[in-house]
């Protein structure tokens, strides 16, 4: 029997990400993050709550992060207080995940085929542990 998964299709810049519904709290206007301070990466303040951003352009291999005005943030259910930062919230789908090719990267969940194209599927639980990716610097966009 196949299984599909609720996802969330975000633009990251020219490239896409899914992440599973159910991962996510809520969808949120993108805020001008700060500096976290030493060891600790970026941070964003909601409704008087501060949250860990994790740039979905750093998780895919970027360099430099451009902020935008129009971003937008996913808010993550987990341990911790989260939020992935995207370009846009394309659509909401249902698929079924492939498992990763080997040696895939730790914070994946596996692959989606969408329109011919294999859009990385995020494994979200893998953001909350120590080992999760290291965060690039943020710059404001044009």
């Amino acid at each position: 029997m196949s299984t599909f998964t609720e996802l969330i299709l975000a633009r990251i810049g020219g490239d896409y990400l899914l992440t599973p519904l159910s991962a996510v709290d809520r969808v949120l206007p993108a805020v001008r993050p700060e500096a976290g301070g030493p060891g600790r990466g970026p941070r964003v303040s909601v409704d008087a709550r501060e949250f860990t951003v994790c740039f979905g352009a750093g998780l895919l291999g970027a360099e430099r992060v451009v902020v935008e005005p129009s971003d937008q943030m996913l808010v993550l259910r987990g341990p911790s207080p989260l939020v992935l930062w995207v370009s846009a919230v394309e659509e909401l789908l249902q698929a079924q995940i492939q498992p990763l090719p080997e040696g895939g990267s730790s914070f994946l969940r596996g692959v989606v085929q969408v329109e011919r194209r294999s859009i990385p599927v995020l494994d979200p639980e893998s953001l909350f542990h120590p080992q999760a990716p290291q965060e690039v610097a943020p710059h404001a966009g044009s």
